[in-house]
Parts: structure tokens; C-alpha cells; sequence
């Protein structure tokens, strides 16, 4: 895989999570508590999403090549471009200098521990999806021909 195109995918991810970031978060944006909800929700999904994405590529029957080009745009681009912790640091800034301790304490302990959690959910959610995935092709009947070394059926 080239470089050049590796960061073109990157880019084009990020571009398309940092302008989902910003409207999750100017929708669910409130001035009715000084909580950064919409970080809250976004860095949580986030993890959730990325714990999802990777589980499912580890077990994927994708061949390698196409699975580098999906966690470039998806995991590093999308959902690197849509998580910002960053933005957890400066809203926990802004909590202590609007005289909220309690929050800014507690707000990037239970980001971070939460984070954890949901890219565990993440994985779980998506091995059990992948168990249904093999049940629902198992089900799929198989034709009884056998196809020899030639291409011909027997």
C-alpha cells in the first residue's frame, strides 16, 4: 500500500469524523448543566464503534490488504477525527474555571473508565453479531455438486 494513498484515506476519514463530531455535538449541546455532554456521548460511542470495528477485522474472512484500507478511513480517520480527548482536557478546563471541581475531577476519570468499558462492549457486541452472521450462512443450503480440478461438475 502506498503512503500516498494511506494518508489520503486517513485524511478523508478524519474530515468526515471531525465534521460528524461537530454535529453531534452542537445537537446535543445544552446550557442547562455545565456537563460536556455531547464530548461525553461522542468519545463513549467512539470507543464503542472502534472496539466493534477491530474485532470484527480480527476475525474477518477480508483479505488483509482491504482490511488495512478500512481501519486507515474507519478507525484512524472517522473515529480518530470523531473522539477527542483533547476537547476533554479544555472542557475540564472550563469546568474548574467555572467553579464546577466536583465535575472537572469527575469527568475525565469516568470518560476515560467508561472509554474502557465501551470498547469492551464494543468487542462483545461484535463477536456476538459475528456468531449470528455464521448461524444465518450455515443455514444457507449448500448445493450437492462438486466442482473438479478441470471446472467441470461432477
Amino acid at each position: 500500500m502506498s503512503v500516498l494513498l494511506s494518508l489520503i484515506e486517513v485524511f478523508c476519514g478524519g474530515v468526515c469524523g471531525v465534521l460528524a463530531r461537530y454535529g453531534v455535538n452542537l445537537a446535543l449541546h445544552t446550557t442547562s448543566t455545565p456537563f460536556p455532554l455531547g464530548i461525553f456521548f461522542i468519545n463513549l460511542s467512539g470507543c464503542f464503534t472502534l472496539g466493534f470495528l477491530s474485532q470484527r477485522l480480527a476475525v474477518s474472512a477480508i483479505n488483509p490488504a482491504t482490511q488495512q484500507h478500512i481501519r486507515l478511513f474507519l478507525g484512524t480517520g472517522v473515529l480518530g477525527g470523531f473522539t477527542t480527548y483533547s476537547a476533554l482536557i479544555v472542557d475540564t478546563n472550563l469546568l474548574l474555571a467555572n467553579k464546577h471541581p466536583l465535575l472537572a475531577l469527575t469527568y475525565p476519570i469516568t470518560s476515560v473508565g467508561l472509554g474502557i468499558v465501551c470498547a469492551g462492549l464494543g468487542v462483545i457486541a461484535a463477536r456476538a453479531t459475528a456468531k449470528g452472521s455464521a448461524r444465518r450462512r450455515r443455514e444457507i443450503p449448500v448445493t450437492k455438486h462438486r466442482v473438479s480440478g478441470d471446472g467441470g461438475a461432477q
